[in-house]
């Protein structure tokens, strides 16, 4: 068996303590990339409904060699402003029955 001595250069600390935070965010979930099925799991809905949300831009989403990808973070954000518009959309909607209360 052969055996390699590799040396590797000494790296400045301020180079390497930027590589451990963005080794870090990497591992925190919230960076996490999903795949179309594993979105579909997520919001418990059908692979279809998410590629048909997918295509029509209505999603945040993102082609890797054709295959659609998502961001777990931005999925996270899309859910709140999707209940947001949801909670604004039902009070304009009881102001509009209800104009004088």
């Amino acid at each position: 068996m052969l055996k390699f001595a590799v040396s590797l250069p000494k790296l400045p600390s301020q180079l390497v303590r930027v590589a451990t935070a963005a080794y870090d965010m990497m591992k925190d979930e919230t960076c996490e990339i999903l795949t179309l099925d594993d979105v579909a799991a997520y919001l418990k809905v059908g692979k279809r409904t998410v590629y048909r949300l997918a295509a029509a831009k209505k999603i945040p989403a993102f082609k890797v060699g054709g295959t659609w990808r998502f961001s777990r973070a931005d999925i996270d954000m899309w859910i709140k402003q999707q209940s947001m518009e949801g909670l604004t959309s039902r009070q304009t909607d009881d102001i509009a029955k209800n104009p004088g209360k």
